[in-house]
């Protein structure tokens, strides 16, 4: 998420300037891409939080693409410039970022005293801890990637990270569990998950469990999985995504069972016994609605080694 930044200049035709690292203009309608430029300037600043500089992005992006059209029309577009900025300032102002161990000692006491929009940044270590309830819209990650470590326990039905909010979980390794992070007394909101190491799951590295309907939905990107029962794991849901994902030596790495879409791309499958669970395939038994599936769509992009 960090590069989202750099992406966007590089769009809209930006350069740097080597010496002082402050952006310039480059190409046509050099007035619009300037104030790109300072605008990528100012978000890559430190000392702005995290979840305020995805905002800004996606607001820019947007008043991008309006700029464009209203340049076709012989005007500027200032105006909407002026007005993400302004919906911008409750969230700069509004949201913290919560430190671990610094201002809390554990994750969970953390993500308990956080707000909606928040940050509970996580510095490197090794942490024990379980069913840490991710019920607010915030963003738990670790300060550097694959710094943290969190250590669960194998008792049947507990996981590292329980979430019922559209939170977004980054950069952890979470190491022997039965779940690694479970979707379960959720509403039908979508979370996502990136940057992840999942090790040493007796049940599901990742898994969206409702309790009664086709509630729960995730994007996972960015995950490599080793040594679970069950890689990713659905037993009614709504939507799952995966990509960029490497699991390995699991015994099943895709399990779904009532829900209305899951969908892997852009992933490596590794020496495991089964990709897809053989009994699973078709449509949904005593499926909750008529469109509710088993199977798991695999992309064009998904590769399956095995030593067998």
């Amino acid at each position: 998420m960090e590069i989202a930044a750099p992406l966007i200049a590089s769009r809209s035709g930006l350069a740097t300037t080597p010496d002082v690292g402050s952006p310039r203009p480059a190409g046509p309608s050099s007035r619009w891409t300037a104030a790109f430029s300072y605008f990528q300037f100012w978000i890559s600043r430190e000392e702005f939080p995290f979840q305020t500089k995805c905002h800004i992005i996606l607001s820019l992006t947007s008043v991008l693409t309006l700029g464009k059209e209203e340049r076709l029309q012989g005007k500027v577009g200032k105006r909407a410039v002026l007005f993400s900025l302004i919906l911008l300032q409750p969230i700069a102002i509004f949201s913290k970022t919560i430190n671990v161990p610094r201002d809390y000692l554990t994750i969970k006491s953390a993500v308990a005293a956080s707000q909606n929009g928040d940050i509970v940044e996580v510095e490197d270590g090794v942490y024990f801890e379980k069913n840490i309830i991710v019920d607010k819209d915030i963003i738990v990650k670790a300060k550097n990637l694959l710094g943290a470590i969190i250590y669960g326990t194998s008792n049947a039905y507990e996981s590292i990270f329980v979430v019922r909010a559209k939170a977004e979980i980054a950069g952890f390794v979470l190491n022997n569990s039965h779940d690694g992070i479970k979707q379960r007394g959720s509403p039908d909101v979508a979370w996502r998950g990136r940057d992840l190491l999942i090790l040493n799951m007796r049940g599901t590295a990742v898994v969206f469990n409702d309790e009664e309907g086709n509630n729960g939905s995730g994007q996972l990107e960015n995950i490599i999985i080793d040594r679970c029962e069950t890689g990713v794991g659905t037993n009614d849901a709504n939507n799952i995504s995966l990509r960029r994902a490497l699991v390995l030596n699991c015994i099943v790495a895709f399990e779904g069972f009532n829900h209305l879409s899951f969908k892997v791309d852009e992933s490596l499958v590794w020496n495991c016994i089964e990709t897809i669970k053989d009994d699973i395939g078709g449509p949904a038994r005593n499926a909750f609605l008529p469109r509710a599936t088993n199977a798991v769509l695999i992309g064009p992009n998904v590769h399956l080694l095995n030593l067998a």
